[in-house]
């Protein structure tokens, strides 16, 4: 028999989720998470406290900032479904995707800024995308999601990726496929969390 916890109703450790945890004014604080049958608390500032399987200490120290739980979120629902293209078609532009929600610009925004570069490099836009992401958006490569130095084995999915970043702006390279992940949630025109992260970019204002 797996391990529960109470908040306002049973919770099982074996079972992925996340809530967020606010204060008396319902402000989001941060947010915990349940994997693999440890809690982790994530803040907004970046800070992060493990637990374990301790669910007696996590809960004290929750209650000891003055904060509850709320929106319980299976972790196998972090996909939000998004398509900018200004038809709704699907025709592998996965990475305008990618730009346009993680920088708010349009789908054709993204589509003249990839194939003027895509032009300059004598190529094709879904093969720009690093010089995109690194030259014109300003991001950089985050170590930790390296393809170069991060085993296949040892590789998150995307929907690993996004329960354990609740805050913040992510572009991910996935096999074959670019997404984006906005505090937690992965935007994409299907449904892409079982595919393994290769790389990941942070914009520059993370």
């Amino acid at each position: 028999m797996s391990k529960t916890f109470v908040i306002n109703e049973i919770v099982k450790l074996d079972e992925d989720s996340s809530f967020s945890l606010v204060n008396d004014s319902l402000e989001n604080k941060a947010t915990a998470v349940i994997k693999d049958g440890e809690v982790t608390i994530y803040f907004e500032n970046g800070d992060e406290k493990a637990f374990g399987d301790n669910t007696d200490e996590m809960l004290e120290y929750v209650y000891g900032l003055g904060l509850k739980f709320i929106k319980l979120m299976n972790g196998n629902h972090r996909w939000r479904k998004y398509n900018p293209n200004p038809k709704s078609r699907n025709i592998g532009d996965c990475t305008l995707r990618s730009y346009c929600a993680a920088f708010d610009i349009t789908w054709k925004e993204a589509f003249d800024i990839a194939s003027k570069i895509a032009k300059q490099e004598s190529s094709m836009i879904q093969y720009v995308s690093d010089k995109v992401l690194i030259d014109h958006f300003g991001c950089v490569v985050d170590e930790k999601y390296n393809k170069k130095v991060v085993k296949s084995k040892d590789r998150i999915t995307v929907n690993e990726f996004a329960m354990s970043h609740p805050y913040g702006t992510y572009i991910l390279h996935v096999r074959t496929h670019q997404v984006t992940v906005i505090n937690g949630e992965y935007w994409d025109s299907w449904d892409s969390g079982d595919k393994k992260v290769d790389t990941v970019f942070l914009p520059p204002t993370m």
